[in-house]
């Protein structure tokens, strides 16, 4: 590969930029969103301490928000000046070419990343080598893309942005209070329960439903909390379920048994923490289902990433195949 590739992942919390390299993503560092004014500050910021331009350079971004008449529209805060037009970043800092994929598209590649082990299998499986892949993201919101091994092609989404369902008396429960506090006006979706806000929300519920006051104030809050808050563990076991549910949906739908890949920083802190429910997921994964389908389930592999950046190694394979 060329040293003049460069890969950035752009979510709700965080921006991740590294330089691409033929072993993967190198010089990777991590900016929080909330303490910069604009891209190009950080861009500019990241040029100077790694003794690099961009000029003449390939920019590969992935990114959340959706892209609106050549730029990037992030909805979930009004005015933002992260809000950005692709060609005016490019032409401002000289770039040959900007590249943008929705973040979740750049997630599914990393499975095709082959160098190193991103993602562990939690349950193995015995799917066929054909059938398309799930790949899930839970960080800030909730998103996924569907991934064709055979094709090498990824398919995107708009993610968890679909009706929610409940399969237990404690999710409902759970759900009912949630409902209680959001905007009327809108469905409740996926995203409201897998995502770090709906992660604290749910801790929330459930001290509600015990009649026990809630200590934790966010979600570092609520981990650095885990020993001694029983409902922590409990709102992370559920998070797990809804995940199972979700990936359920997505695998049945669109007869993706080929595999379920699960990333995104809401995943990673859990797994770190020793919190996330593996037996809770596969539970409300497989459900009771016609012999055909449970058998798709049962044999459809589970895996989780353990690495952070996973958005930058799937960057990396596309940047690698088309370049």
């Amino acid at each position: 590969m060329p040293a003049d590739i460069f890969l950035a992942d752009f979510g709700a919390t965080h921006l991740r930029i590294a330089r691409s390299s033929t072993r993967g993503p190198e010089d990777i560092a991590v900016y929080k969103v909330a303490d910069w004014q604009t891209i190009d500050d950080v861009l500019n910021d990241y040029a100077s301490g790694h003794k690099c331009n961009y000029k003449g350079a390939s920019f590969y971004l992935s990114h959340t928000g959706h892209v609106e008449n050549g730029g990037l529209s992030l909805g979930y805060k009004k005015n933002n000046p992260w809000s950005f037009r692709f060609d005016d970043l490019r032409v401002g800092l000289g770039m040959k070419n900007l590249i943008p994929l929705n973040d979740l598209k750049a997630s599914a590649y990393a499975p095709l990343f082959e160098d190193m082990p991103l993602f562990r299998a939690f349950r193995d499986g015995n799917a066929d080598a054909t059938p398309d892949c799930a790949v899930i993201g839970i960080g800030t919101g909730a998103g996924h893309a569907f991934l064709s091994r055979r094709r090498r092609e990824v398919r995107e989404t708009y993610g968890g942005h679909f009706p929610l369902v409940s399969e237990t008396d404690t999710q409902r429960a759970v759900l009912e209070i949630i409902r209680k506090n959001k905007d009327s006006a809108r469905t409740m979706i996926f995203e409201d329960v897998l995502s770090g806000d709906g992660l604290f929300k749910t801790y929330w519920a459930l001290h509600a439903i015990a009649g026990t006051q809630a200590a934790a104030q966010n979600v570092p809050d609520m981990l650095a909390a885990k020993d001694a808050d029983h409902q922590v563990p409990a709102a992370a076991s559920m998070l797990c379920e809804f995940l199972g549910l979700y990936a359920h949906i997505l695998c049945s739908v669109d007869f993706s048994y080929g595999g379920v890949y699960l990333c995104g920083g809401i995943i990673d802190r859990l797994r770190r923490a020793g919190l996330f429910n593996e037996q809770a997921f596969i539970t409300q994964f497989e459900q009771n289902m016609v012999p055909v389908v449970a058998n798709s389930l049962k044999n459809t592999p589970l895996y989780i990433a353990e690495h952070e950046h996973i958005a930058l190694y799937g960057l990396e394979v596309y940047a690698q195949e088309n370049a």
